[in-house]
């Protein structure tokens, strides 16, 4: 088990990574959740968000024009 990992723990949501801008997306989490509300993981081409404590979240997940506005488009 990795250091700081609770193995019960479901992501509240799951991006897939594909095209993302890392920087947008951590900027538009800390103002949807609180900069030190949410963890973030990339594992096999996908962005698994967990929130700490859903109370103090603005939503209960991002929407898909949210991401959208993170992808980088070619």
């Amino acid at each position: 088990m990795g250091r700081g990992r609770c193995p019960s723990t479901v992501p509240n949501q799951i991006i897939e990574g594909k095209y993302m801008n890392p920087k947008k997306l951590v900027n538009l989490l800390g103002n949807e959740y609180g900069q030190t509300n949410f963890r973030i993981e990339l594992r096999l081409d996908q962005y698994k968000i967990y929130v700490l404590d859903q109370k103090r979240a603005r939503s209960p997940g991002l929407t898909q024009e949210q991401i959208n506005e993170c992808r980088v488009w070619c």
